[in-house]
């Protein structure tokens, strides 16, 4: 979700950004009556629309072959869709 926050912090959302537990779930007024989770959501979900379905698992990759080479193990917290499970299983 790290990906998904800087960019509402990009555009100016910054509260949807770094809001944290039951405050993700509460609607605010600077959000249009929306919680800062549905925003998080809604960035995602137009960033996957807008440039593929793999979106997402492509920026992961991206980041893990940036990494040093005697990397240990890799822990990827946030699994949302069956091609990102598919990809961290592969």
């Amino acid at each position: 979700a790290g990906g998904i926050r800087d960019m509402a912090r990009s555009i100016g959302l910054a509260s949807a950004a770094d809001a944290e537990g039951a405050a993700k779930d509460l609607p605010r007024p600077d959000l249009g009556e929306r919680t800062p989770r549905e925003v998080l959501i809604a960035i995602g979900n137009s960033l996957r629309a807008l440039h593929g379905e793999d979106y997402w698992v492509r920026q992961l990759m991206r980041k893990i072959r940036a990494l040093p080479a005697n990397t240990g193990l890799v822990v990827i917290d946030d699994v949302r869709t069956q091609l990102e499970g598919d990809t961290v299983f592969m």
